[in-house]
């Protein structure tokens, strides 16, 4: 019986020094649906090449009405060679993801108002701007410059389509799901964040109607090659590149 009692309470420690281990060693990861498991979430500085460039004030209003442009909506990937104005590039950036009231709100929903997306641009054909490879400040509408155009031969290589090469600029956008795991789990996590990604990829389709630019969105790329070659954050995984330019002549 005195066996028994001593290797009764021997079990009973070992058991509580792997609870103990796993509580203050096992690394803080969160496992979504899939298997796949992302590092705890932390917000990323990014460095600029210079000062972020002050983007021009956002119209409110159009010329033509909502219903006007979701019936002429369409996906384009023919691109003529007229650069765009950096007022458009403003006015898409907005409709991405700008600032639309005092206390932060955007103008696409997002669960939980934890806004997990990131923008960046490939700028290849803006006028009076300079190529390379932004971020979008959302909340100063600026962008800020990462890369100079010298990985545009290697993005293009990863991005998939052909017709990105002709388009103006490229529009991508990031989920960082460890910042959506915050708050949900399971297949919750990526549902939120990828319905968050149609809302801009349809808010950028009625607002380029609305200018009359050519768009299509893309989900076919090499998603691990575009985060090596543009330098992405870990924690930020690609699902939209969205080409967009001037419209061909019919």
């Amino acid at each position: 019986m005195e066996c028994q009692r001593r290797a009764t309470i021997i079990i009973s420690l070992l058991l509580i020094s792997n609870s103990i281990t796993l509580i203050y060693f096992y690394p803080k990861e969160v496992a979504p649906p899939g298997g796949e498991k992302f590092a705890a979430y932390e917000e990323v500085i990014r460095t600029y090449q210079g000062d972020p460039l002050a983007l021009p004030e956002p119209e409110r209003s159009g010329f033509i009405t909502v219903e006007e442009a979701i019936a002429s909506r369409r996906s384009r990937r023919k691109y003529s060679h007229d650069p765009l104005a950096l007022p458009q590039v403003s006015q898409l950036l907005w409709a991405a993801q700008g600032i639309t009231s005092e206390d932060g709100k955007r103008t696409t929903p997002s669960a939980g108002a934890i806004y997990p997306l990131k923008i960046y641009l490939v700028a290849r054909n803006v006028h009076g701007f300079e190529n390379g490879v932004y971020h979008y400040i959302v909340e100063e509408h600026k962008l800020g410059k990462l890369l100079d155009e010298r990985v545009f031969e290697a993005f293009f290589e990863v991005a998939g389509q052909p017709y990105s090469k002709k388009a103006a600029v490229t529009f991508i956008i990031t989920v960082n799901y460890p910042k959506v795991a915050q708050k949900y789990k399971g297949e919750e996590l990526k549902r939120f964040a990828l319905q968050e990604s149609g809302h801009v990829g349809q808010n950028l389709y009625l607002q380029g109607e609305s200018l009359g630019l050519a768009m299509v969105v893309v989900g076919e790329f090499d998603t691990q090659g575009v985060k090596e070659v543009l330098d992405f954050p870990d924690q930020e995984t690609a699902v939209y590149l969205i080409p967009v330019g001037s419209k061909m002549l019919e």
